[in-house]
């Protein structure tokens, strides 16, 4: 279905059946006057909506509808009663006409201010020593935003067309100023200048320097350019139409297969149906198995055992991809009591790792550069540091500022457009930069071995093994929290074992108030960034990783936020996962007791039934014994009374 498109200007509503776009809000006034742009977006707002069996995509200015099931195209007047068969849908729908509302327009325009003077004019003094001055005015170029193509103007006896060849373009007319720069090309002054300046004001510089009337300046100030006629350009209604949908590729049902029965046994038998399944035919053989085992999934179980097990054993997000992939797919959001107890260490190894290394660090000097220590002395006997010798490498982002690597061709695989950015070691190096460091310097070979070299000729794992081993630490540094209260050890930290360390309970590690090396050889300073860093931490956002304390975990995210947030986000799971349960839990029971009443309706005894039912068995006995009563009365009478008068 080809269209056709144009005229469109910003504020036009299109709409289609149930929904209106609004041109220049919802595409651009330039992409709804190009028929192809205009089918890309028609075709990604229709796509779904008003032929629900078809994919819509553009092709050029052509909307292309593609069946979303294969098969021959289905005829109203005749459907195919054999339940097996899959047909493709009917033709697609025609396309609601558009119906179209240009925008209403605010008449263009153009004026001037006032004629303001900038820079007098003046003479140069007798001696030679002050020269001329040039007279400056500036005039304010007053232009609205309403220009549209075909709009004209006349000024100074000059007329121009916007949009025209060798005028102003509509994009231009719309910007103040770039019509002054436009009207600065075009006005003429005998004895000034006129040029535009960055504010989009009219600028008359006098062509002579000197104070107005001398010999060669000018003899007044310019003159302010004369009203400007406006005439808006005529209309062309927009438009938008369809031409009639014509068949490309006419669909087809594939061909039915012959299918062969199997013969049944005693342990199996077999049923083969055949069915077609997205366009093609296929031989379906149900196999009945008498007395064999069945193999149940995990979600095939249910009751109080199996919601005990979820109990014990689900870990939601820390569940592994061997879990999922085999075992049961929905364990990445079941949550049992592994998962708060992962949760909890989660949270305690994050805040464990972000002070200890806060604490762990390396003498700067005022600027953040690492320092390291050399064999002179100074005058009383102290050790004299020195900048460490600087270091820098080269990796690579996107437009965004992704970090894409260290290696160009695997950057510019990822992005041809990759840009190169160079990194120096110090404190204040991005995320970005950290990344490079460790990237460089940790880089190795096939055979695992370090390729990149240190400044100092040696090879180091990462950025933290090379400063270790150049840059001076802290000598009062080490690790406030452990796994044991007996041990500066922070592997393995959990809920249950996080400890203050040994080394920070007995003395021997204290907090490192700062990292500064001050100048001179003082000892003692006052600094604390390192302390105010310790006590922003606490709020600081951090991201959760479940593999950092599970590498097998399938998720790369937990959450995100400060130790506080943590927490409180672990409450929150636990409150929903518990009000979702309950709320399932209360469903399920209602169901059951609905079904069971419905069961005792149909099968079971109502006693007041029973009971009445009873009452009429007992009246129509008790009437039947009277009947016979008087049957029997009747005959006592007949046989033993009748001809007895006149004895």
């Amino acid at each position: 279905m080809t269209i056709v498109s144009g005229n469109f200007a910003a504020g036009d509503k299109l709409t289609l059946g149930s929904q209106t776009f609004t041109i220049g809000r919802d595409i651009s006034v330039e992409d709804a006057n190009k028929a192809e742009e205009m089918a890309k977006f028609l075709a990604s707002k229709l796509n779904g909506r008003q032929n629900k069996d078809y994919a819509i995509t553009a092709n050029g200015a052509t909307l292309v509808f593609t069946a979303k099931k294969p098969g021959a195209v289905k005829d109203p007047n005749n459907p195919s009663k054999d339940p097996t068969v899959q047909q493709g849908p009917e033709a697609p729908k025609e396309i609601t006409e558009p119906i179209i509302t240009p925008a209403t327009r605010t008449d263009p325009t153009l004026s001037f201010g006032v004629m303001k003077p900038t820079t007098a004019g003046a003479d140069a003094s007798q001696d030679g020593t002050t020269p001329a001055v040039a007279a400056v005015y500036t005039l304010t170029v007053n232009s609205s935003k309403n220009w549209q193509e075909g709009d004209t103007f006349e000024l100074g006896g000059q007329k121009f067309t916007v949009g025209a060849a060798g005028d102003i373009t509509v994009e231009n007319a719309n910007k103040p100023e770039e019509m002054a720069k436009f009207l600065a090309g075009k006005l003429t002054n005998q004895a000034y200048d006129i040029t535009a300046n960055a504010d989009g004001n009219l600028v008359f510089t006098a062509k002579t320097a000197g104070a107005l009337g001398s010999p060669g300046a000018p003899g007044a100030a310019p003159e302010k350019p004369g009203k400007v006629t406006v005439t808006q350009g005529k209309r062309t209604d927009p438009s938008l139409t369809f031409s009639a949908a014509t068949e490309t590729i006419a669909g087809m049902d594939a061909t039915l297969p012959g299918a062969t029965k199997l013969e049944d046994t005693d342990e199996v038998s077999y049923y083969v149906t055949q069915r077609q399944i997205d366009g093609k035919w296929y031989e379906i053989t149900t196999e009945v198995y008498h007395t064999q085992p069945v193999d149940l999934d995990d979600n095939d179980l249910y009751g109080s055992l199996q919601s005990t097990r979820e109990l014990l054993t689900e870990s939601g997000e820390f569940a592994s991809e061997d879990t999922i992939q085999n075992v049961d797919e929905s364990a990445a959001i079941k949550r049992g009591i592994p998962y708060y107890q992962k949760s909890l260490d989660l949270l305690a190894q994050q805040f464990a790792k972000q002070y200890n290394m806060l604490n762990n660090g390396h003498m700067i000097d005022e600027k953040g550069n690492y320092l390291t220590k050399t064999d002179k002395l100074d005058d009383k006997g102290n050790p004299i540091y020195e900048r460490l010798p600087e270091f820098k490498t080269t990796y690579y982002v996107d437009a965004d500022g992704k970090y894409l690597g260290v290696d160009q061709a695997e950057a510019l695989a990822k992005d041809p457009n990759a840009k190169e950015m160079t990194a120096t070691l110090n404190k204040n190096m991005t995320a970005n930069e950290q990344k490079a460091f460790d990237d460089f310097l940790g880089a190795k070979d096939a055979g695992g071995n370090l390729i990149n070299t240190a400044p100092d000729g040696k090879s180091y794992a990462d950025t933290k093994a090379y400063l270790d081993a150049n840059g001076v630490k802290h000598a009062d540094g080490g690790n406030l929290f452990s796994h044991q209260g007996d041990t500066d050890d922070d592997s393995g930290i959990t809920a249950a074992n996080i400890s203050v360390s040994a080394g920070w309970s007995k003395g021997s590690t204290h907090i490192v108030t700062t990292y500064i090396k001050p100048f001179g050889e003082v000892n003692n300073t006052t600094q604390n960034e390192n302390v105010s860093h310790m006590i922003s931490m606490i709020d600081k956002g951090l991201d959760y990783n479940p593999q950092d304390l599970d590498p097998d975990a399938a998720s790369t995210h937990l959450f995100h936020g400060s130790f506080n947030d943590m927490m409180d986000n672990m409450c929150s799971v636990l409150g929903n996962d518990r009000r979702s349960t309950n709320i399932m839990l209360n469903t399920y029971y209602s169901s059951a007791v609905e079904l069971d009443t419905e069961r005792d309706s149909v099968s079971g005894v109502d006693l007041n039934d029973e009971a009445m039912n009873m009452i009429q068995y007992q009246k129509a006995y008790s009437a039947a014994c009277r009947l016979m009563t008087v049957i029997d009365e009747s005959l006592d009478r007949l046989i033993n009374n009748t001809g007895l008068a006149g004895r």
